[in-house]
């Protein structure tokens, strides 16, 4: 559609320039050459400025960038019409006598003018464009509506002065002629008037100017009135009046229609300037906040954080320096300031501002106009620096208060009443970043503990069996999860040969990484004495005392530990503890409860003394059964045991099936159990049939 339009302004455009060849025209009467030309005009300035109102270009432009380019066009327009009027000799009489044949057809005089003209017509639809983007700045909803019907009144102006060509001495845009068929025209002459005004009034963009480009705006305004006041009474005007009526219209409409929108401009920001400076400060702690809000996403250290807070306070408050404070315990610390000396930050440990600190405990923002003659801070008025006026604000997250941001000016009365909630903001976001940095690290120090879990979860299941050994006559299985990524439990089977089996199977008190970390040396110490000793009360011995030795001393250790003799299928096993065995014939379920006390718990004679040992003779199809207590001791959502006698029942269930279908049906009715409750404590089996 675009395209359509400008080809066809091209047309037209072209036509009219072929106009002023005369040669070109059929007729030879000067009067239906003018109305015709002048129809040809008004048509391509209503195609161009449909372009030029379809087109992007403004839209992309911001508000200074508009307000340079229509301050541009309206010199561009001011210098056209001074050339015109230098161009000798005047150029309507330049073709008067040419029509007169008096004087030769100068032909490159006549292009300069043609390209003065047509170009001073553009620079008028760029113009009315330039309004209109001024004009649609926040728009109503009436807006729209008021812009057109003014540009359908122009343009019908535009027309009628084509179709009436020169009336009178003019133009066909006769201001103040109300006699005949004048009468018409100058009714739209006031319709025109009486839209701009009131367009007029659409001139909200001027809020959006700081004072520093209002009081450029308000002299440029000024000077533009000026120049238009001179191209309305130009003589180059007059030149087009006398060549072209819809020209004339054109541009004598497009000047009044700007000199009264830029009239009211003018007065609009005579009213604004007084109170510009507050608005700028509006604005200036508007984007203050807006730079905290985005340090919240940005900062991640405190003291990066509180460095930057101290000067967006003295942005938003307008202030000479800032600092804030901390509350640790009954005491305060300054963590931050700015515009102020370290050494000077003494005099605040001394409870020179206790006073202010109560205040804004109880009310949150303080505001003191007048430091020196103030109850809660005169104490500070012989402090170097001349204390004048004082901002401060509670910083808290929900009840809980963390400190105070203070701002000061040296002068008394340095803020008004109005600061007060925009410093309160600030504070309020400030202990929103504190929160969050806070968060963060402890957010950051779960992952890295997260992370060693794990590590130490990998080294501990490296540390379990990856496959059980070959043991003639058995057939093992093994099978432990933790509560958390890490835990204490631990199993391990340990061949000494072809005609011996140890198997170990404990619990380390506590978990997560230090429990895991216990379990690993405990492991390494099992497997260093196996070799040395042949009963399992004598190798639980050695480990008590090294228990005794190394661990912590609020560590100790559960334990169950079993030598078993392939060839003469008997098991001879000892308890440190431990949750007994169970061991499982003909459906049958017998514990093998031993005496012994925890590792770890007492000293070597004590222990010996306590524990017992016991042999379990074997035979075909018979199960042992190894556990923690962190199946018994298993709780569902009631908060109630898996206990001993729902583990009995299972283990009655599975006899005469194999090592691997015990562990899965045990599993199985755990789990079932405890639903979706989560597990707080290690489950470690081991389960061994005889073949």
């Amino acid at each position: 559609m675009r395209r359509r339009g400008l080809i066809l302004f091209s047309v037209v455009y072209i036509a009219i320039l072929a106009m002023d060849y005369r040669w070109l025209v059929f007729s030879t009467d000067p009067v239906i050459q003018a109305r015709f030309r002048d129809l040809f005009i008004g048509t391509a300035l209503f195609l161009l400025f449909t372009l030029l109102v379809r087109s992007s270009l403004m839209s992309k432009l911001t508000l200074p960038q508009k307000l340079r380019l229509s301050g541009l066009g309206i010199v561009m327009i001011w210098a056209g019409l001074t050339v015109l009027d230098s161009i000798s000799p005047f150029p309507g009489e330049f073709f008067n006598e040419m029509d007169a044949g008096r004087i030769g057809f100068n032909f490159w005089n006549h292009c300069l003018w043609l390209v003065l003209f047509y170009g001073l017509l553009t620079m008028g639809c760029a113009l009315l464009i330039a309004v209109k983007a001024l004009v649609f700045v926040q728009q109503g909803k009436k807006t729209q509506g008021n812009f057109r019907f003014l540009m359908i009144l122009l343009f019908i102006s535009v027309f009628v002065g084509s179709i009436f060509g020169k009336i009178g001495h003019a133009q066909g845009f006769a201001f103040g002629e109300w006699e005949g068929h004048l009468i018409g025209v100058n009714t739209v002459s006031f319709l025109i008037i009486l839209m701009a005004v009131i367009n007029g009034f659409r001139c909200k963009w001027i809020h959006y100017l700081n004072k520093r480009q209002k009081a450029a705006c308000f002299f440029s305004l000024f000077l533009i009135i000026l120049l238009l006041q001179f191209a309305i009474r130009s003589r180059g005007l007059e030149a087009i009046g006398e060549y072209s009526a819809a020209g004339y219209v054109f541009l004598i409409s497009v000047l009044y229609i700007i000199s009264i929108y830029t009239a009211m401009s003018f007065i609009g920001l005579l009213f604004l300037l007084p109170s510009a400076g507050i608005l700028d400060s509006r604005i200036e702690e508007i984007k203050s906040l807006q730079a905290l809000i985005t340090t919240l996403s940005s900062v991640f250290h405190f003291d990066e954080l509180v460095e930057q807070a101290c000067q967006l306070a003295i942005r938003v408050a307008n202030a000479h320096v800032a600092w804030i404070e901390m509350k640790e315990g009954e005491s305060y610390r300054v963590v931050g300031a700015h515009g102020i000396a370290s050494g000077e930050l003494k005099e605040f440990s001394k409870g020179a501002w206790q006073g202010v600190r109560d205040s804004v405990f109880e009310e949150e923002a303080v505001l003191i106009n007048d430091m020196q003659k103030d109850r809660r801070t005169h104490r500070l008025k012989h402090w170097k620096r001349n204390p004048g006026s004082l901002l401060a604000a509670k910083i808290r997250v929900k009840d809980e208060f963390m400190g105070i941001l203070y701002a000061m000016r040296y002068e008394p009365f340095g803020f008004i009443d109005d600061s007060k909630p925009t410093f309160q903001s600030l504070a309020h976001q400030l202990a929103l970043a504190m929160e969050n940095i806070n968060l963060l690290k402890v957010t950051i120090e779960q992952e890295v503990y997260r992370e060693e879990l794990r590590l130490a979860h990998e080294a501990q299941m490296r540390l379990l069996p990856r496959t059980m050994p070959e043991v003639s006559g058995l057939n093992l299985k093994g099978y432990c999860i933790t509560a958390n990524e890490v835990g204490g439990d631990f199993y391990d089977m340990i061949p000494m040969g072809e005609d011996r089996l140890d198997i170990a199977i404990g619990d380390v008190s506590g978990k997560g990484a230090s429990a895991a970390f216990y379990m690993a040396e405990l492991k390494g110490v099992i497997q260093a004495l196996a070799p040395h000793f042949s009963s399992p009360g004598q190798i639980l011995g050695q480990v008590n005392q090294f228990v005794l030795n190394h661990f912590e001393s609020d560590t100790f250790v559960t334990m169950v530990y079993g030598i078993y003799i392939p060839s003469r299928r008997k098991l001879q096993v000892a308890r440190a503890g431990h949750p007994p065995m169970a061991f499982i014939r003909d459906g049958n379920v017998e514990w093998i409860e031993t005496g012994g006390v925890g590792l770890g718990l007492t000293g070597t004679e004590t222990f010996n003394e306590a524990l017992k040992e016991k042999d379990v003779r074997c035979r075909k199809g018979d199960l042992l059964f190894f556990h923690t207590d962190g199946v018994m001791e298993a709780r569902n959502e009631g908060d109630e045991e898996y206990g001993e006698e729902r583990l009995s029942e299972i283990l009655k269930q599975v006899s005469g099936e194999d090592a691997e279908y015990l562990i899965r049906k045990v599993r199985e009715s755990v789990e079932v159990f405890i639903g979706n409750t989560p597990k707080h404590d290690d489950i470690t089996i081991v389960a061994i049939q005889v073949e």
